[in-house]
C-alpha cells in the first residue's frame, strides 16, 4: 500500500498535481487510485479534474482487473467510463454514456491504470521489453515498452538509481524513470506532444509500505 503525489507541469508551467494511491479493500481485493486536477491560477481560469480506478485481484502472480472507472469533468469536458471484467466468459463489458461496447479478452488482459502496477512487478523480475494487453475503447491495445539507459534523479529524496524507459509506438513519446529503492515506483514520467508542447509529472511526496525508512520525508 502506498500513496504517490506528483507535480504536473507543461513546458515548465505548474499545471496540477497528481496522487495515486494504492491499498486493499475490506473484501480482499486490491484498489489503485489516480486523482489529477489543476491547481492555482490554472485551475481559476481551466478546472479540470480527472480520476481513475482500478479494482482488481492477483491472478498468476499479477494484478488482473475486475472493475475500471473514469471520470473526466472540466469546463467543456465531461466523461464517464466504465468497465467490467467477466472473467468466467473473457469479457470486456462497457456500458456508459450510450456507448455499450462489450470485447473478448485473453486471459493477461490489463486496464489503462493497473497495467503501471504490473510494469513495476516486470521491472523488478528483470524484463527489458515489457509489454501489455488493454482492453480500451471497444479494441484491443498494445502497450510495449523498451528499457534504455540507466540514470540517476534528483528527487525530494535524494538521489535515486532509476530505469529509464520509453514506450514504443506512441505519438506522444512517453519517458518514465522508475526507481529502483522504490520498487520501480515511478519518479518521473515525461510526454512530447505532437504539437512540441511538454509535459512532466514528478514526484514530491511518498507514503506508505514502497518508501524505505532511511528515505523517509
Amino acid at each position: 500500500a502506498f500513496e504517490a503525489r506528483y507535480e504536473l507541469r507543461r513546458n515548465g508551467i505548474f499545471l496540477g498535481e497528481m496522487t495515486r494511491r494504492l491499498y486493499r479493500e475490506a473484501d480482499g481485493q486490491w484498489a489503485f487510485v489516480s486523482n489529477s486536477r489543476t491547481r492555482g491560477l490554472i485551475a481559476w481560469l481551466f478546472p479540470d479534474h480527472i480520476v481513475e480506478e482500478s479494482h482488481w485481484r492477483y491472478h498468476a502472480g499479477r494484478p488482473r482487473p475486475d472493475r475500471y472507472r473514469y471520470r473526466h469533468d472540466g469546463r467543456k469536458k465531461h466523461r464517464r467510463v466504465e468497465i467490467r471484467f467477466d472473467w468466467q466468459r473473457h469479457l470486456a463489458l462497457h456500458s456508459v454514456n450510450d456507448d455499450p461496447w462489450r470485447l473478448k479478452v485473453p486471459d493477461e488482459a490489463q486496464d489503462k491504470l493497473v497495467y503501471q502496477l504490473s510494469l513495476m512487478l516486470d521491472l523488478a523480475a528483470g524484463e527489458t521489453e515489457p509489454a501489455y494487453v488493454i482492453a480500451d475503447g471497444g479494441k484491443l491495445k498494445d502497450y510495449r515498452f523498451k528499457r534504455l539507459a540507466d540514470e540517476v534523479l534528483d528527487t525530494p529524496f535524494g538521489r535515486l538509481d532509476t530505469v529509464r524507459l520509453i514506450r514504443l509506438d506512441d505519438k506522444r513519446r512517453t519517458t518514465i524513470w522508475c526507481a529502483r529503492k522504490l520498487r520501480y515506483l515511478p519518479v518521473r514520467i515525461a510526454q512530447t506532444d505532437t504539437d512540441g508542447s511538454h509535459l512532466v509529472l514528478d514526484i514530491h511526496r511518498l507514503e506508505g509500505e514502497l518508501l524505505p525508512q532511511r528515505l523517509s520525508r
